[in-house]
């Protein structure tokens, strides 16, 4: 039997598939394909994938939150299509309108982690980068730092940053990371 917030994540998203009215602040991205991949989400976090669209670190923060926080994720992502907006707690992501008028091509990622993966490149890049085509790979960088501030933003408490620029770290670190929750 689903987690009760699984449950609750599945209704939020069953409610937002059958509205009606606007198609959303993403111009070409049809609701109903959003809605679906967000259920199956919602059912395994696991799915989450950038693709080809080098958004990993963005990634690795909805991947933990749609685990931990399953209604928060669906919110968010709901919100983000209706409203051009979400916050997560004390993040706010507001995309540019390159972004949501832009479609990546078909099966490069799936239509609920463009929404929401982009969403959070774009709105935190700086210096005028735009993130809105999933072959860019400078505005797509995620520096550890900037993860780190990510998680802590949205409710994560014990966040501990053991990332290096010049060594790559072991699955037993990944592991480690993992026993964190809300």
């Amino acid at each position: 039997m689903p987690r009760p917030d699984v449950v609750n994540a599945l209704r939020l998203i069953d409610d937002f598939k059958n509205r009606r009215g606007r198609s959303g602040w993403f111009y070409s991205i049809p609701r109903d394909q959003v809605a679906a991949g967000l259920a199956v989400r919602i059912k395994d976090p696991s799915r989450i994938d950038q693709g080809a669209a080098n958004l990993c670190g963005p990634a690795a923060l909805l991947f933990n939150l749609a685990q931990d926080r399953p209604e928060m994720y669906a919110r968010f992502a709901i919100d983000l299509f209706e409203n051009g907006q979400a916050r997560l707690k004390n993040l706010l992501i507001s995309p540019g309108a390159d972004l949501r008028r832009a479609v990546p091509p078909s099966g490069t990622i799936d239509m609920a982690d463009w929404i929401t993966l982009a969403s959070i490149r774009d709105s935190e890049n700086w210096f005028g980068f735009s993130y809105c085509d999933t072959d860019q790979a400078a505005s797509a960088i995620t520096w550890p730092n900037e993860l780190e501030k990510w998680f802590k933003s949205i409710g994560y408490t014990q966040v501990v940053n053991k990332a290096s620029k010049w060594f790559t770290q072991n699955r037993a670190n990944a592991e480690e990371a993992s026993t964190t929750v809300l």
